[in-house]
């Protein structure tokens, strides 16, 4: 809303070319809309519970004016993180046998993956991504347009993952990847991945050089503080056995207890996403970009991160970073903050390194280090490329609901 006040004071040639929402856009739990309802089965009562109250957060999240405006005026790509569905959402197998073991679960997830899919999925697709789309179709030629929805719904949410969210879009001579990282993920223990080998497969194809630059974009951050990412590392190993059976349970609970869900909980696709970005820098994946950039959100906090290859990687000119902007979420308290400083720590690397080494977790190939401090607060990025730079920078909301501003507290050149 404060971003798109101010695009009504600037002249249009001051607008973004597009805007890019990276995860948790609605939140679900908007209960206050839905107060006077009937719950229907015997889960949580502050959560929204199936496809028409998914309905209803969407109509509240962006019936403003304002960012209906905003919504109608800029070209929009999204994804979806785990509170469009559920908190926690697919963290686990364990996570997933208990809440499909209850009598709401699965009204809930279906409602929610069928609302997405309205909602935010049908706006990332070109026009011939959408006359080809068999789910659109089917909903087009029929009267009730409900059940090739839900049909759709029932087999993302399967165990197989037998969907395809991820998006790609050509922005002159910029590619957008968006992959998802949530639906299609395979949680069998010693076999988790983010997502699913054909899921995968598709954006390896998408990545062909036929660009100049090459941005990646995850809901969820990539590559996290090292502290943070040895921790998440440590805790798949222990849950998969490596401090022995009687203790698998301690890595199960210290996973759920700190929210570790990211690529780094998913070692396998971690190490393959770090082939991918050496195979892109070094033009195994047609020309080289001059740059790759990565997106994430999620973890409440922003920051820019430079990005090094492994020491024998072939010399290669492609700049790379990660950029980490939390746009839409609820304001970390004191304490969480305070957390979350500590994992950007040297003291936080130290201890994270101890823990993967007990568990044989090996180290990354790839190097990254933090160029900015770490920010919070609700923050907007933007991404400018002009003749041959390329810069980012970051703002954070100020001021009240009704006269609210946008104050940089990151301005950082990539290129």
């Amino acid at each position: 809303r404060t971003y798109g006040m101010r695009m009504l004071r600037q002249p249009s040639a001051s607008w973004p070319d597009a805007l890019l929402m990276m995860g948790d856009q609605v939140p679900d739990r908007v209960v206050d809309l839905v107060a006077e309802r009937e719950v229907h089965a015997n889960g949580p009562v502050e959560v929204l519970e199936d496809f028409e109250e998914y309905c209803i957060g969407y109509w509240d999240a962006w019936s403003d004016p304002v960012v209906r405006w905003m919504l109608s005026t800029l070209p929009t790509s999204m994804m979806f993180d785990d509170h469009e569905i559920n908190d926690k959402w697919n963290t686990s197998q364990a996570w997933l046998d208990e809440k499909r073991s209850t009598d709401w679960y699965q009204t809930r997830i279906m409602g929610g993956l069928m609302a997405y899919w309205i909602y935010q999925h049908l706006g990332n697709m070109s026009p011939k991504e959408l006359a080809d789309d068999e789910t659109l179709q089917q909903v087009l030629a029929s009267r009730d347009g409900a059940e090739p929805i839900r049909m759709l719904a029932k087999q993302a949410e399967s165990d197989d993952g037998a969907s395809r969210f991820s998006m790609c879009r050509d922005l002159g001579s910029v590619r957008l990847i968006v992959a998802d990282s949530r639906t299609g993920r395979q949680l069998r223990p010693g076999d988790r991945r983010i997502m699913s080998d054909e899921e995968w497969d598709w954006i390896r194809a998408k990545i062909d050089g036929r660009y100049d630059h090459l941005l990646f974009a995850s809901s969820l951050p990539i590559l996290l503080p090292y502290g943070m990412h040895h921790i998440e590392g440590w805790s798949e190993a222990v849950t998969d056995g490596a401090w022995g059976r009687r203790l698998t349970g301690l890595g199960e609970m210290v996973r759920m207890t700190a929210n570790l869900d990211h690529w780094a909980c998913f070692q396998h696709s971690f190490r393959r996403f770090e082939d991918l970005v050496v195979d892109v820098a070094t033009g195994e994946c047609g020309e080289a970009p001059e740059s790759m950039i990565m997106f994430g959100g999620d973890v409440h906090h922003c920051w820019v991160s430079e990005v090094e290859l492994p020491e024998n990687t072939p010399s290669t000119q492609t700049k790379i970073w990660q950029v980490v902007c939390s746009g839409l979420r609820k304001e970390p308290s004191a304490v969480e903050r305070i957390v979350l400083r500590l994992g950007h720590t040297r003291a936080a690397e130290v201890v994270g390194k101890l823990l993967v080494r007990t568990a044989g977790v090996g180290e990354p190939r790839l190097r990254w280090r933090p160029v900015t401090m770490p920010h919070f607060r609700n923050q907007i990025g933007t991404l400018e490329i002009a003749g041959g730079e390329i810069g980012v920078r970051i703002e954070k909301v100020s001021g009240g609901w009704r006269k609210p501003h946008l104050d940089t507290v990151i301005e950082h050149k990539l290129l």
